[in-house]
């Protein structure tokens, strides 16, 4: 007998909703001053408060129905999930350290220990620091 997927509407809906309230969310001038007070800026502060707790809820749900947790002992899943999480993270992060650095510095004298794990492990000072989600969701399984 073959079990189809099975697919939780709720979930999904909810995962609808996220991404809308996401691109919203993101769908602001860099300059929150310039419509501070105004029901847009509360409408995104309100988004904010839960959009992306709302995903890692989601990815828990779904990690916990997941039948690949219960397959393998959960050294092996935490290796495989670490390396589908951090295989793109680091790869792309690595390919754009020189270039942001010698934008933001005008020169390569950036180059130096501290700026290499500054980039790498801070996500946000990263240029792919809308990323930063892949180390919490591995720090959150």
């Amino acid at each position: 007998m073959i079990i189809k997927n099975h697919r939780i509407k709720e979930i999904d809906i909810l995962y609808s909703i996220g991404a809308i309230l996401a691109v919203f969310g993101h769908s602001h001038p860099n300059n929150w001053s310039a419509f501070e007070g105004t029901f847009f800026y509360h409408c995104i502060v309100f988004i904010y408060t839960f959009h992306m707790a709302l995903f890692f809820f989601i990815a828990g749900v779904l990690l916990s129905n997941s039948k690949s947790i219960q397959a393998k002992p959960f050294t092996v899943f935490i290796k495989e999930k670490a390396l589908k999480l951090l295989t793109p993270y680091m790869v792309l992060s690595l390919l754009t350290v020189i270039p942001k650095g010698y934008l933001e510095h005008k020169s390569l004298s950036f180059l130096n220990i501290n700026f290499l794990i500054r980039t790498i492990f801070y996500p946000r000072d990263n240029i792919w620091g809308h990323l930063w989600f892949c180390l919490c969701s591995l720090f959150a399984i």
